[in-house]
C-alpha cells in the first residue's frame, strides 16, 4: 500500500468516528503534521531535481539528504513532537477520552512512520550511488600516486607490486564506471517513484484538511 492510499484509510477512519478533517485543521498534531509533510516534500523534490539533472548530480543529492530535514525518525524535531503527542492520545484514548485530536493523531500516527519506512529504497540507492562516485573519484589519483612510487622502487619486486595494486585500482574504476549508469538509473527510478507518492499524499492531506484554503 502507498502512503496516499494508507492516508486516505486514516481520513476515512477518522470520518467514520465522527469527525470532519477540516474542522480539524487548527488542532496542533494537524499543524505538526503538515510541517512535517511540507519540509519532506520540499526537500525530497530538492532531491528529485538532482538526480533528474544532466548528468545526475548525485553527490548533491546525496549531500541533500544528510544536511537536510526529510522523513527520518531521528533529526526531525517536528516528528518528535509529532511521536510524543501520538503517545499522549493513545494514553488519552485508554482512559475513555474521545477528542477529534486524538482520532486524528491515532489514526494518521502509522502514515508518519510509513513515510519514513516508504522513503529507505530512494535513499539507499541515492547512497550507493554516491558511495561508488565518490570511490571513482578517488581512484585514478591513487594509481597514479602508485606508479610514481613503483617508478621510484629499489627492487624488481616492489615495483612489480605496487604496478599490480595499481592495476587492480584502474580495474576497479573500470567496473565503477560501467554500473555508474545503472545505479544512477535506479536512483532516478526510486527517487521518483517516492517523490510521486509524497506528493499525492500532499494533495490528499491539503484537500482533506483544508490546508491550502487556510494559508494567507
Amino acid at each position: 500500500m502507498s502512503v496516499a492510499e494508507l492516508l486516505e484509510a486514516a481520513i476515512a477512519d477518522i470520518r467514520r468516528q465522527g469527525y470532519d478533517p477540516a474542522v480539524l485543521a487548527d488542532e496542533s498534531g494537524v499543524r505538526t503534521f503538515a510541517e512535517i509533510l511540507r519540509i519532506g516534500s520540499r526537500n525530497w523534490d530538492l532531491v528529485a531535481d538532482a538526480v533528474a539533472a544532466t548528468p545526475p548530480d548525485i553527490e548533491l543529492a546525496g549531500r541533500i539528504l544528510r544536511t537536510k530535514l526529510t522523513f527520518e525518525n531521528n533529526r526531525n524535531p517536528h516528528i518528535t513532537s509529532f511521536e510524543q503527542d501520538v503517545r499522549i492520545a493513545r494514553d488519552s484514548r485508554a482512559q475513555g477520552h474521545q477528542l477529534g485530536s486524538d482520532a486524528f493523531l491515532l489514526a494518521v500516527g502509522p502514515v508518519r512512520s510509513t513515510l519514513y519506512r516508504a522513503q529507505t529504497a530512494a535513499v539507499n540507492a541515492v547512497n550507493s550511488a554516491d558511495s561508488a562516485a565518490s570511490e571513482l573519484a578517488a581512484l585514478p589519483g591513487r594509481a597514479v600516486e602508485l606508479r610514481s612510487r613503483a617508478g621510484r622502487a629499489r627492487t624488481g619486486w616492489g615495483r612489480g607490486r605496487l604496478e599490480q595494486r595499481a592495476a587492480a585500482l584502474d580495474s576497479r574504476a573500470a567496473a565503477l564506471t560501467s554500473a555508474s549508469e545503472e545505479r544512477a538509473g535506479q536512483a532516478q527510478r526510486e527517487v521518483t517513484r517516492f517523490v510521486a507518492d509524497v506528493a499525492a499524499t500532499v494533495a490528499l492531506f491539503d484537500d482533506a484538511f483544508g490546508i491550502d484554503r487556510r494559508e494567507p
